[in-house]
């Protein structure tokens, strides 16, 4: 879901005048989209932004730096989110730009983003970057300054979830379909392991489609009890097991133990038995 952030926000001009520039230009900062950064996806972010100018003579260019003492980075609940600086015309990168100011309507723009690689697994919460703008002559003259420019990019609450040992992919949810417990004996047990990513605490539920009982195929008035247990609590499945689990800020996660156990398999017949769970994990 995408969520709606702040990208940019006009601060008063601060304008700087020459002998050789009677009418200082006005600069206005207008956002191109409002994107979120996803903690767990393969492609990073653009925070896009325009710079429009009135009254800026022709060949003026705009120069894009971090604020005075401003690292390049977005500054967030969780730390330090690295970015670096792209013309959007060229593509060339880097911590400062100068970018020509092109015509457009009555007045000119440049156009540029902030662009934050993928791979970075950071808290929820709004992340800001403070910028200059400074507006430049073509001999090199201030006509016009905008300073600690805020962007804003918001890091959205994610969790994901996989068994791990299989072929799935990590996903919000998934059913474990098959575990095999072979020849159904007294004491019985499998283990495995659900391995949560998530950049914050998150629920982790253990749910059954049949209450906490392996049916039989063909009779479904032959049942097998049977419990689990998940990083340490155990529990029948009669209803949802729910834990809360803060995993490793990383691509990675964290691996935790379930183990799957008849404790007494009973007068039963003979046949395949089924049940089936299913594991989601919400973010807090």
């Amino acid at each position: 879901m995408r969520l709606p952030l702040l990208i940019a926000t006009l601060l008063a001009a601060s304008v700087v005048q020459s002998g050789a520039v009677q009418d200082a230009a006005v600069l206005d900062v207008r956002r191109e989209d409002e994107p979120a950064y996803e903690p767990y996806a393969s492609d990073g972010v653009i925070v896009r932004l325009a710079v429009a100018a009135q009254d800026a003579p022709e060949g003026a260019s705009l120069r894009v730096e971090p604020a005075a003492g401003a690292a390049l980075v977005f500054q967030g609940p969780g730390g330090a989110l690295p970015y670096v600086l792209r013309d959007a015309v060229t593509a060339n990168e880097g911590a400062v730009l100068a970018l020509p100011m092109r015509s457009e309507g009555t007045g000119s723009v440049a156009e540029f983003g902030a662009v934050v690689s993928p791979g970075y697994v950071s808290p929820p919460g709004t992340y800001e970057a403070l910028l200059d703008l400074t507006l430049l002559s073509p001999s090199g003259e201030v006509l016009s300054q905008l300073v600690a420019v805020p962007l804003g990019l918001l890091v959205p609450a994610r969790a994901q979830v996989v068994l791990a040992g299989t072929s799935g992919a990590f996903d919000p949810a998934l059913s474990v379909a098959f575990i095999d417990l072979g020849t159904l004996t007294d004491g019985v047990f499998r283990d495995v392991f659900v391995t949560v990513r998530a950049n914050t605490a998150s629920e982790i539920t253990v749910s059954s489609q049949n209450g906490g009982v392996l049916v039989h195929d063909e009779r479904a008035d032959q049942i097998v009890p049977y419990r689990i247990e998940l990083d340490g609590v155990s529990a029948v499945l009669t209803q949802p097991l729910r834990v809360t689990r803060s995993p490793a800020l990383d691509w990675a996660g964290t691996a935790y133990p379930l183990r799957v156990q008849v404790d007494e398999v009973g007068p039963v017949f003979s046949g395949t038995y089924r049940d089936e769970i299913v594991i989601d994990v919400v973010p807090h």
